[in-house]
């Protein structure tokens, strides 16, 4: 994936959260943060959207992460104006 817009690196990381993810992380990490790496299919557990994040750019550097609260509502929400259509998540 050398591009990928932040729809769809959402739309893919909530995928594999509730195929992959949900049901093994909810009954011990509630609260807690994962970064996903939807190119590597791979979960990061931290107690802090950082801590999270961190721990997956160590194992993949360039990676695509996506960012949820085990057992909450998203941990951030984004919304693209009229200003600035082509945004994308890149390398």
């Amino acid at each position: 994936m050398a591009t990928l817009n932040p729809p769809r690196l959402a739309e893919l990381g909530e995928r594999l959260h509730e195929e992959h993810f949900k049901a093994e992380y909810l009954q011990e990490h509630t609260g807690e943060i994962l970064a996903i790496d939807v190119e590597s299919k791979t979960a990061y557990l931290g107690k802090s959207p950082l801590e999270a994040l961190l721990a997956a750019k160590a194992a993949h550097k360039n990676g695509f992460f996506h960012i949820v609260k085990i057992g909450g509502p998203g941990v951030y929400k984004m919304g693209l104006g009229r200003s600035a259509p082509n945004v994308r998540a890149v390398r």
